[in-house]
Parts: structure tokens; C-alpha cells; sequence
């Protein structure tokens, strides 16, 4: 019984601790569309030499403007209203610890606003 109170407080502690990461307010006014607001994020940051385009993408995640959609949805990097449990959110600004890419850098807030916006805006293909 005395390792139960041991044991308990590691296994809430990460809970506790993605609490803390949640993203801050960030007001989405408008409508962020997929192919003009997003594509020119990963054609400029991601989908260049080496990273995430060709025939062997980084990560198996191609996101030329082409596949990028379909490779988003269908490997579950996003989450359709919920930015915290998508992938591609916490890999472009650093939540709950996950590396940040691009690895060259932190992306603007501007441009991570922009994801967040997109993806609580149901993230669809527009």
C-alpha cells in the first residue's frame, strides 16, 4: 500500500503538467483557409530540401502542397477543433515538450496562430 502513494503522484504528474502547456488565447476572427493560408507556411518553412517533401519525406510526412492534406489527416497529426491534441501544433510551437519544427527555428506566432486558427476552425481542406 505505501508504494500505491508513491506511484500515484507519477502517474498524475504528467497530466498536471500538459495542463500547463495549453496554448494561449488566441482569438480567430477570420476564416484561415487551407491552400491559401496554410500551404504557404509549409512550402516556405517545411516542404523544402531534405525536410518534408519528396519521395523520402522526414518523419513520412510529405507536405507538398499536393499531399500535404491528405498526409496530415490520414497519419492523425491533426485534430479537427482541437489544436492541443494535434500533432502539428505542438510540433510547431513547442508544447508539452515535443521537438519544434522546423528545426532551423521557432515558426512566427503569426504563422502558428494561423495553424491553431485552423485547426479549431475544424481544419478542412479549403
Amino acid at each position: 500500500m505505501k508504494s500505491v502513494r508513491y506511484i500515484l503522484p507519477l502517474l498524475i504528474l504528467p497530466l498536471v503538467l500538459s495542463e500547463c502547456v495549453k496554448p494561449k488565447a488566441i482569438t480567430c476572427n477570420a476564416t484561415v483557409s487551407f491552400r491559401q493560408d496554410i500551404i504557404p507556411i509549409f512550402q516556405m518553412h517545411c516542404a523544402i530540401s531534405g525536410c518534408h517533401t519528396g519521395p523520402h519525406p522526414t518523419g513520412y510526412l510529405a507536405l507538398d502542397s499536393a499531399v500535404a492534406y491528405r498526409e496530415l489527416q490520414s497519419g492523425g497529426y491533426v485534430h479537427a477543433g482541437q489544436s492541443a491534441y494535434s500533432i502539428l501544433y505542438n510540433q510547431v510551437t513547442g508544447a508539452g515538450g515535443v521537438p519544434i519544427m522546423p528545426p532551423t527555428g521557432k515558426l512566427p506566432t503569426s504563422l502558428t496562430d494561423k495553424i491553431y486558427c485552423w485547426i479549431e476552425q475544424g481544419a478542412i481542406d479549403n
